[in-house]
């Protein structure tokens, strides 16, 4: 073997290590690029339960302090005072209410006798806010008024800072139109759910194709450049009548 062909199979030895080294930091982009979209759509669930799925707000340690219901649906405060304010459920003998229906499952929860403000709070979700909003405030219900203890402090109603719940003031609204709404905006959160998941994975599917077709881009433009052609005037190890007739 003479030198240049030494040369030249050390140089295509080369041009293979630098298309395998490419080749795996192409994949380790790729394996990159899943971990972060793993990461998005955990990011995504998670805030995702930090917010009420009936009116899209999130939670907070106050009127929208999140409520267990029996069905382990989450709904905040203000959301399932107004439900029961609105469409009141069946009542016993006695008069006090017996249970609140959930707006997904149409479960029924038995409903304390203080309201909904008495309802289980999830601390699991709690835990998860900000800092100063994991202690919860007392609440409490006041016809169709909400109400909890100003931050000024002081005592009495005056001190006190209250939210309508009530029906909606139109005039021959019925109260069967509140409840199609409350539907109507979950379905619209799950909408907007599925919406934002079949973005992220068009994008994850376009950038993993972008990545393979570089590769592939690459690999080809390699094996290209790797083909060595032999010059006619390289005959030394050719019989001397051949040689005559190549040049």
């Amino acid at each position: 073997m003479t030198d240049r062909e030494g040369r030249s199979d050390l140089e295509d030895q080369s041009k293979l290590g630098e298309t395998d080294r490419t080749m795996d930091e192409d994949t380790e982009q790729i394996w990159d690029l899943q971990d972060r979209a793993d990461d998005l759509s955990e990011e995504s669930s998670m805030l995702s339960q930090l917010e009420c799925s009936v009116c899209c707000s999130s939670f907070d340690n106050i009127f929208r302090t999140p409520k267990l219901l029996d069905c382990t649906h989450t709904f905040c405060l203000e959301c399932l005072s107004r439900l029961h304010t609105i469409s009141p459920a069946p009542h016993n003998p006695s008069g006090e209410s017996k249970h609140l229906t959930c707006p997904i499952c149409r479960h029924h929860t038995p409903l304390p006798q203080d309201g909904p403000p008495a309802l289980t709070t999830n601390r699991q979700v709690l835990c998860q806010l900000p800092r100063h909003q994991r202690e919860e405030e007392p609440v409490w219900l006041e016809g169709k008024k909400l109400c909890c203890q100003s931050s000024r402090g002081g005592s009495g109603p005056e001190s006190a800072v209250c939210i309508y719940i009530g029906e909606n003031k139109a005039v021959g609204v019925p109260l069967q139109t509140n409840q199609l709404d409350y539907d109507q905006m979950d379905r619209r959160s799950k909408y907007n759910k599925s919406v934002f998941f079949v973005i992220l994975v068009l994008l994850v599917f376009s950038a993993s194709w972008c990545i393979i077709l570089t590769i592939c881009i690459k690999s080809g433009s390699k094996d290209s450049d790797s083909t060595a052609v032999v010059p006619l005037n390289h005959t030394l190890d050719l019989p001397p009548n051949l040689n005559g007739w190549i040049k």
